[in-house]
């Protein structure tokens, strides 16, 4: 069988391939119907204890990940189970190519309404996706649906259902092993501001700084509800900030960085020396050593060399608390503009021209930047 990087689709491939000791690569249809009995077993465990609700992280989930009765109600039995998934593998057809994974398995008489209750997010022929009613089939088969369903046996909380979805096979090999070896013990409180500690920590117990993996680009985290209502997210961590991440683990950063908060605004390329200043105070929020690291990874050396080079001349002419003051007023482009010229009256705090138009179409980076430049010389002393 082959990925398709749909997160339930491939979360529940690898499911397989764990439980039947075998590549993806090697699954066959006869696997996949012959596994039948084994997910029922394992769903119904993961749910129940003596026909009573288990107290797992699988329980907690059974009315979030997937919109299915199935699994959460009171009176479900391990038949129920069994059935359901015997009925999506006895429903695979030959009608037409699956929109997930390429394959001529749509049956197109097989109950659409299925399809958005095993997968989240999937369109189905009567919700607000078909508004205008033209949608008679959802070109999904049985097969990814069938899937999707086990890939629950995958699935953390994290405030909402959670999936780890990565281009290496080999980390989602290591993450279906770790979640099914220790399932019984996962943290079912940890909410999705937790999600920094959480990752961090997933990835620094099986890869380090120096040996990530060779065949991975990215993973992504990804948030969904598939319940009474409907909830999807995904952050990208391409493999350069995973490095980063582990990096400031190593050199004993990660605690400061995540008591900032900075995990979610660097998924989302936020320009972080932005968040490292208390502009009411006039503070540092976080030591050097974090700044120099954040500055590093965040600017060219050619800005931090026009920074310090702006820092140094400024400084010849005046103090740190003065200047900090004065800038504390540029809200605005043309404010900060204004700022520089005035303050080159004497001495010029640029290099050239190229530099003086650098500093101040960059108004939004620098003048942060040079605010946290001025508030560590201060903070030295003697400025």
């Amino acid at each position: 069988m082959n990925r398709t990087y749909n997160a339930q689709v491939d979360n529940g491939l690898f499911v397989l391939a764990y439980y039947l000791n075998k590549s993806y690569k090697d699954l066959t249809m006869d696997d996949l119907k012959s596994s039948v009995d084994l997910f029922a077993d394992k769903m119904y465990s993961s749910v129940s204890e003596d026909g009573k609700p288990a107290k797992t992280n699988w329980y907690s989930l059974s009315t979030q990940s997937h919109n299915n009765s199935f699994l959460n109600q009171y009176t479900r039995t391990r038949d129920k189970i069994y059935n359901q998934l015997k009925d999506l593998i006895d429903g695979i057809g030959q009608d037409k190519v699956c929109m997930c994974c390429g394959e001529r398995l749509v049956n197109i008489k097989y109950e659409n309404d299925a399809i958005n209750a095993f997968l989240a997010g999937a369109p189905s022929t009567k919700n607000f996706f078909n508004k205008s009613n033209n949608l008679q089939t959802i070109d999904i088969c049985n097969k990814c649906l069938y899937l999707s369903y086990i890939s629950f046996l995958n699935t953390q909380k994290l405030g909402y259902a959670f999936l780890y979805l990565s281009d290496s096979d080999e980390f989602m090999e290591y993450i279906t092993e770790e979640l099914q070896l220790n399932w019984k013990t996962l943290d079912i409180t940890l909410k999705q501001s937790d999600m920094d500690r959480h990752f961090i920590e997933t990835m620094s117990e099986f890869i380090s700084y120096e040996d990530i993996f060779d065949d991975m680009t990215y993973i992504d985290l990804i948030y969904f509800q598939n319940g009474k209502t409907n909830y999807y997210e995904e952050d990208t961590v391409p493999k350069e900030k995973i490095r980063f991440l582990l990096r400031l683990k190593k050199r004993g950063l990660i605690n400061e960085f995540y008591n900032l908060k900075l995990f979610k605004p660097y998924l989302k390329d936020k320009f972080l020396m932005y968040y490292l200043v208390d502009r009411n105070k006039l503070e540092m929020k976080c030591g050097e050593k974090l700044y120099r690291e954040l500055e590093e990874h965040s600017m060219t050396k050619k800005e931090i060399e026009l920074i310090k080079y702006t820092t140094e001349k400024l400084l010849e002419r005046d103090s740190a608390e003065n200047i900090l003051k004065d800038l504390k007023l540029c809200n605005k482009k043309s404010e900060f503009e204004r700022f520089i010229k005035d303050r080159s009256k004497d001495v010029l705090v640029y290099d050239s021209l190229e530099d003086f138009i650098e500093l101040t179409e960059g108004f939004y980076k620098y003048k942060s930047v040079l605010e946290a430049n001025l508030l560590i010389k201060k903070n030295k002393g003697g400025c």
